[in-house]
């Protein structure tokens, strides 16, 4: 399992978190075919060319994408229940507790930008704090697994002009919550 948020880089790309009922892609494909005039998007690339993308375009862009398989487990496609998603997001709590406890033990020997990292690990805890908050209001609505896909120009899972860029710029503004189906965005700057 991945987990994104914190992400850092030096190239533009947007997490989408698909939150949905069911455990499988095929029921992420029935919720996005569902939810289609919310991926009916457009946008204009640096080359001046206008990219278009509908639904069927996205949902084909992600089963071409899921065949593709990394050695590295954050790389791959793949549905997760919301509670194992809350697990991994307490393990990085921890994880990032221990850093900051590590800061604070080497401040007298480094130089102050200690409390800068320090502090970037305890805005970091407080967004995923925020984000467990929100998979168990999903939970409540009867929403049972996640997806999450990177988009991008030049980065993500699914990256390049067109669905990539598209869903990068455009995407980022998908603001759906229903009953059956939620999408959640960090971009990643």
């Amino acid at each position: 399992m991945k987990i994104r948020q914190g992400f850092v880089s030096n190239s533009s790309s947007t997490s989408f978190t698909f939150c949905f009922k069911g455990n499988k892609l095929e029921d992420l494909y029935t919720m996005i075919s569902k939810y289609s005039k919310h991926f009916d998007l457009e946008h204009e690339g640096w080359d001046d060319l206008q990219y278009k993308c509908n639904s069927g375009d996205i949902v084909k862009a992600i089963k071409g994408a899921a065949k593709s398989k990394s050695k590295y487990d954050f790389e791959n496609i793949s549905v997760v229940s919301i509670d194992d998603h809350i697990v991994n997001l307490k393990e990085q709590i921890v994880i990032n507790d221990e850093a900051i406890k590590r800061e604070q033990e080497n401040k007298d020997k480094r130089y102050s930008a200690t409390d800068l990292y320090s502090d970037l690990y305890s805005e970091w805890n407080s967004n995923i704090k925020d984000t467990i908050a929100k998979m168990r209001g999903l939970q409540k609505k009867g929403l049972t697994s996640i997806c999450e896909i990177g988009f991008g120009d030049n980065h993500g899972q699914i990256s390049g002009l067109g669905i990539g860029s598209i869903m990068d710029y455009e995407g980022r503004c998908i603001n759906i919550n229903t009953k059956d189906f939620a999408v959640m965005t960090e971009q990643n700057r």
